[in-house]
This record gives structure tokens, C-alpha cells and sequence, in this order.
């Protein structure tokens, strides 16, 4: 599967209080804009593989890739 991953601007972005998991809550405002990357997304045997021009991105540590095993939910 090959999407286009459009770029946002941040409007204003507020960083709240650092929740349990490690993550902040945020308040922001974004908008889309019309600059995009392509992604592809495999499924890889039992698991999945994430190109991208941006490096490693296959880790449990990443957002991406965390979206793309929910999204297949394997």
C-alpha cells in the first residue's frame, strides 16, 4: 500500500502535563498543507515492513510503525 503523508503547520501548539505513559497531552491548532511524502506500507510474513527515506523507522518505539501494526492489526 503506497499513501501520501501530507506535511501541517502547527498554528500554536501547548504542551500540557506528561501523562502515565511517558507522552504529554497537547492543545494545538494544525492545517494541511500541500507538500507530501510517500509511504509504503508491506506486510512482511508475520510482521511489516516500513519504507521510508527518513532511516529505520521499524521499531516498537515508533509512532508509525506502532499505527501500522494497529492498522493490520497483527
Amino acid at each position: 500500500m503506497i499513501k501520501k503523508s501530507y506535511a501541517k503547520v502547527n498554528l500554536f501548539l501547548y504542551i500540557l502535563k506528561k501523562r502515565a505513559d511517558g507522552y504529554h497531552n497537547l492543545f494545538s491548532l494544525m492545517h494541511k498543507i500541500n507538500l507530501f511524502d510517500y509511504i509504503e506500507i508491506k506486510k512482511n510474513g508475520g510482521g511489516i515492513n516500513l519504507l521510508s527515506r527518513v532511516g529505520d523507522i521499524n521499531n516498537k518505539n515508533n509512532l508509525f510503525y506502532l499505527s501500522a501494526i494497529e492498522f493490520f492489526r497483527l
